[in-house]
């Protein structure tokens, strides 16, 4: 058996040997191998995981400081003892390579976790082979990832990555100082090139000359740099000639042409996504250079396969069919975010007048104004294209940046005018009347509808206040802050005001407008994010503005009072009026027995943010979390508050994600009907879990936790990745008797991380001693009563 000591010794010997050697490939390989027996060193055949290389290190292309990319596989992800196995691995490679001279990456996966996966984390195990360990779960994970291979985002998502790439490193192969791995012309365009034809089911190609010449000097540029770097200066270069034996500038000719054969391969696999036939969605496939839709497919499917083709450089084919009637609404949600050019595709497919019959039937419908110069269609659209059009770095650009749902934004524009359809006058009213029926054929939450209903209401309101107020004055201020409420209204009404204006004709948009309109923005928005603490009293005028405000709604004005009492002040000051409103009707429904599930996606999170409002019991918390994890869909972020009244009624909110994105439609619809059935008591979440084939039982493992005292305190956990994680904590947490006010969840070093605010019973404090205690007596326990 092989010692590290004696690998790190012939690696060593290997590096010196770098300038003999003419191939690169070769060289790497003979490399990666030594890498390997490092792995071997450490992981023994009957160690039941299978440890994976990925990225570089899979491909055999390790160069002298290359990453080492490793992902750890369990045979059985129940197996007593993984989580202190895995953990006892990573130390013992962790340790191996940095004695061997090269720095250690890893992730821990369930071969349950492929369908979730985001491009990224995909493109690593795209090149993956196995390594040591039991080699088992290797062919089930490779088989995951293939049928769960999201082929039209892939492809998407690498040519994006490329974009990116080569913005900030050099964006042609014909420059004096290249990066030899990013940017035009390096390893990363072959890569990308192959990973693309994979994503449209064709074979990669192997390395020819051109990349071997371009790995070795990497290589050598490894060397002379002693560390892992990959800008090939003017003086890099002379010393690398020296040592090959070459002179510099035929040395770097010969150097340049070969990144050009690569930079031309990259272009010839952008080509072939343009004749291969591959699915860009459920429903929609690519197919020589056209896109189809299948027929019935769901519209709001449809167009997002049809943004994703746009995306890609593909042609719009012929629709001989009419889609299905059903709209999903995320789907649909994230096609029309990408812009006017994909949402004037969907219009000429006739996708659109299916997805916003409202809009289309104005193509032709002029305004009675005289300032406007096109239909209230093309006015729509063009608005849209301001949106597209705006720089990065400009006041209206750090804006667009900064919101939490493009896909918001740009619906809320398309739906702007819709009123119209009855005439000019009292437009911004019929229209917010019509966007009500709109969302719930789009399957929207009831949130993002009252957030759409008010943009639409109130999209000239701004420019109103701009063009006759005097915004010097206070008082100005104060009423405009009242009408926008919360900071992201007043954003996206900022937005909207701008593009409105800039569609009406050329030269509208001012810079007197643009002036005042930034002035107002920023003044209300220091109004609303006002930094002083909100005092008790300050606290109690709020609570009676609000019951005045809400004296319209359909539940009495004590419970009403009961309810704003009750809740917190980051609640009332962040939540719209319409939106408690809505919560009171909901908090109404749960004291009589009938809970309410609403849902609203949240791209800027990745995910669905998902409230449930119903009577309080006791563990209630990590039976939601089950429906969740039952459904295989990650949390977030966590968010739960209780009512005062009897019974007590909860109104916790979770955000969510499925694969990194929002939920998708039909898992929503089964996710929100079984959160309805538990929080009914209709049905047990851990039968939900066993149907499933996950254990509710199974214990939580942690790697390490802390806790920041605090009302409430913070208790934050790291543990190994995996779905169940939340559900388990939370549950472990109501055996305690503690209460979980709020949760982050995220990830850190490849684990699972995650900060739960707690209050003990009675919604009193914890002391650290308290914790500590619980967590004591929690491991003392036998697994038989944990």
């Amino acid at each position: 058996m092989r010692t590290v000591q004696e690998l790190t010794a012939r690696r060593q010997a290997w590096l010196e040997s770098l300038d003999r050697h003419a191939e690169g490939l070769a060289w790497c390989e003979s490399h990666t191998r030594l890498a390997d027996l490092v792995v071997e060193t450490v992981v023994s055949p009957d160690t039941p995981v299978a440890v994976i290389a990925t990225g570089g290190y899979g491909r055999r292309e390790l160069s002298p400081y290359s990453d080492i990319d490793l992902t750890i596989v369990p045979v059985d992800e129940g197996m007593p003892n993984l989580d202190s196995l895995v953990r006892r691995l990573y130390r013992e490679l962790h340790d191996a390579f940095a004695q061997f001279g090269l720095p250690l990456g890893y992730s821990f996966r369930l071969v349950s976790d492929a369908p979730g996966l985001d491009a990224k984390t995909r493109t690593g195990l795209l090149d993956m082979r196995f390594v040591a360990g039991d080699p088992r779960p290797f062919r089930p994970l490779a088989t995951a990832l293939t049928e769960s291979f999201p082929a039209g985002d892939f492809a998407l998502a690498k040519i994006s990555e490329r974009k990116n790439a080569i913005a900030t490193t050099n964006d042609t192969p014909l420059v004096a100082e290249p990066d030899l791995k990013e940017g035009s012309g390096g390893l990363r365009d072959f890569h990308a090139a192959n990973w693309l034809r994979l994503s449209i089911g064709e074979r990669p190609l192997p390395p020819g000359a051109a990349y071997d010449a371009v790995l070795r000097a990497r290589n050598l540029l490894h060397r002379v740099s002693g560390r892992n770097y990959d800008r090939l200066t003017r003086s890099r270069l002379a010393q690398i000639a020296e040592r090959v034996g070459a002179e510099p500038g035929t040395y770097s000719e010969e150097l340049t042409e070969a990144r050009c054969q690569l930079s031309s391969e990259y272009g010839r696999a952008l080509e072939r996504i343009r004749e291969a036939r591959f699915e860009l969605s459920p429903g929609v496939v690519a197919a020589r250079g056209e896109i189809r839709v299948l027929p019935h497919t769901d519209a709001g499917i449809a167009a997002l396969g049809l943004s994703i083709g746009i995306q890609l450089g593909l042609s719009v084919g012929d629709f001989p069919f009419a889609p299905s009637e059903e709209v999903a609404g995320p789907e649909a949600l994230r096609a029309i975010s990408s812009g006017e050019p994909t949402i004037r595709a969907l219009d000429s497919a006739g996708l659109l007048s299916r997805l916003l019959p409202e809009l289309t039937r104005l193509r032709n419908r002029l305004p009675q104004d005289a300032v406007h110069v096109y239909t209230v269609m093309e006015h729509t659209l063009r608005a849209v294209a301001e949106i597209d059009a705006l720089p990065q770095d400009g006041f209206l650009g750090n804006l667009l940046g900064s919101i939490a749902d493009r896909g918001k934004l740009v619906l809320a524009i398309l739906l702007h005018d819709i009123g119209k359809v009855a005439g000019d006058e009292n437009h911004a009213e019929y229209g917010a009347s019509m966007v009500e029926e709109i969302g719930r054929r789009w399957h929207l939450g009831d949130a993002l509808i009252a957030d759409l209903t008010w943009l639409v209401r109130e999209h000239l309101t701004m420019v109103r206040v701009v063009r006759v107020r005097d915004l010097d004055r206070p008082e100005t201020i104060e009423e405009f802050a009242a009408i926008v409420g919360t900071p992201e209204r007043l954003t996206l009404l900022t937005l909207l005001t701008y593009a409105d204006i800039c569609a009406v004709a050329p030269g509208v948009f001012t810079p007197a407008l643009a002036t005042f309109l930034r002035q107002l923005y920023e003044r209300t928005m220091a109004r609303l994010e006002a930094e002083r603490p909100q005092a008790e009293g300050d606290l109690d005028t709020t609570r009676r503005r609000l019951v005045s405000r809400l004296k319209k709604a359909p539940v009495d004005e004590e419970a009403t009072a009961r309810f704003i009492q009750s809740m917190p002040a980051d609640y009332l000051s962040g939540t719209s009026t319409e939106l408690i409103a809505l919560h009171l009707e909901y908090a109404a429904r749960a004291a009589e027995g009938e809970p309410t599930v609403e849902t609203h996606p949240r791209p800027d999170l990745g995910g669905t943010e998902l409230t449930v409002v119903c009577q309080d019991s006791p563990g209630l918390l990590s039976r939601l979390l089950a429906v969740l994890y039952a459904h295989d869909v990650g949390i977030l972020s966590i968010r739960a508050r209780t009512a005062s009244s009897s019974p007590p009624v909860v109104l916790d909110s979770i955000v969510g994600s499925f694969g990194g994105g929002p939920i998708p439609t039909t898992t929503l619809r089964s996710l929100s009907e079984g959160l309805r059935r538990v929080a009914k008591g209709e049905v047990d979440a851990d039968d939900l879990l066993r149907a499933k084939g996950l254990d509710p039982d199974r214990r939580q493992g942690f790697l390490r936790w802390n806790y920041v005292p605090g009302n409430p305190g913070i208790l934050e956990v790291r543990a190994p990745k995996g779905r169940g994680m939340p559900f388990r904590v939370s549950r472990l947490l109501a055996s305690f008797g503690w209460n979980v006010v709020s949760a982050r969840i995220g990830q850190w070093a490849g684990n699972a991380a995650a900060a739960f605010y707690v209050l003990g019973p009675g919604n009193v404090p914890l002391s650290p001693d308290e914790v500590a205690a619980a967590f004591d007596r929690e491991a003392a326990l036998p697994n038989s009563q944990r």
